[in-house]
């Protein structure tokens, strides 16, 4: 694997991916609390304990889950996307730029995930890739297919790789 070559140390886009980079494990848990607590507001509010809900509330956040890490990725592409743009600001209240750009992220973070939670679709098909883990076939259609719907949610189009051009785009 080759080293990424910085020439601008201290370009927003370079310490933007870091500070995604750096919250990834504590933002893919916060999503699991999430959709724990999202589907029992959807399919189980008066808080029954059948196998189903048992099964949720016990999911726990295995580090290396190939389908979140690439809706987490997805995510952080879409923001960088949205709010990126190779300037640095000018930050007066103390903190650095990773700092503010990492804070700014987690605050977006939050904010996509509440709505796209409300989405039953969304919901459904984040269930099915982890808590009901099927075979790895069916796991690949379902990853991509929730990218998509996400991708529908937020207004940005994920696009095969073509030399040249980018592989995101704002629909």
């Amino acid at each position: 694997m080759s080293k990424q070559i910085n020439l601008f140390p201290y370009d927003k886009n370079y310490l933007l991916r870091e500070a995604q980079e750096l919250s990834r494990d504590e933002l893919l848990k916060m999503l699991l609390e999430d959709l724990k607590q999202a589907y029992q507001i959807h399919f189980n509010p008066l808080g029954l304990g059948d196998e189903t809900s048992l099964r949720v509330q016990s999911y726990t956040y295995m580090k290396g889950h190939d389908e979140l890490n690439g809706v987490y990725s997805f995510l952080a592409g879409a923001y960088r996307l949205k709010h990126g743009s190779s300037q640095l600001e000018i930050i007066f209240d103390g903190r650095t730029p990773q700092q503010k750009y990492r804070d700014d992220w987690q605050q977006q973070y939050d904010l996509w995930l509440e709505d796209l939670l409300q989405d039953a679709r969304i919901l459904k098909t984040f269930l099915k890739i982890t808590v009901f883990r099927p075979d790895s076939s069916y796991r690949y259609t379902l990853s991509n297919q929730l990218l998509k719907l996400i991708g529908e949610k937020l207004g940005v189009e994920k696009k095969r790789k073509i030399k040249g051009q980018p592989a995101f785009m704002i629909a």
